[in-house]
């Protein structure tokens, strides 16, 4: 059935004023069911950039998920 295939990830953001932001992470569907999560993650920029540097900034944020994706990869693997 291809529409269990289907993964679908519901999250959302919102402006926390100057630079700052913060994604809460609601929920994943997968195979036809839904899995609640409930993570929040913040993001700013550093004074250099206008921001209050509180949080890792976006291209931060970005290659954190890049680099967590291939070692998680790397690491199935290898247990495999």
């Amino acid at each position: 059935d291809p529409k269990r295939a289907a993964v679908e990830f519901k999250v959302k953001s919102q402006w926390q004023g100057q630079t700052r932001s913060r994604t809460t992470v609601e929920s994943y569907k997968l195979g036809g069911s839904e899995v609640r999560r409930h993570f929040e993650l913040n993001v700013d920029e550093p004074f250099e950039l206008l921001g209050e540097n509180t949080s890792a900034n976006p291209q931060e944020v970005l290659m954190t998920a890049l680099n967590a994706c291939i070692l998680v990869g790397y690491v199935v693997g290898a247990s495999v």
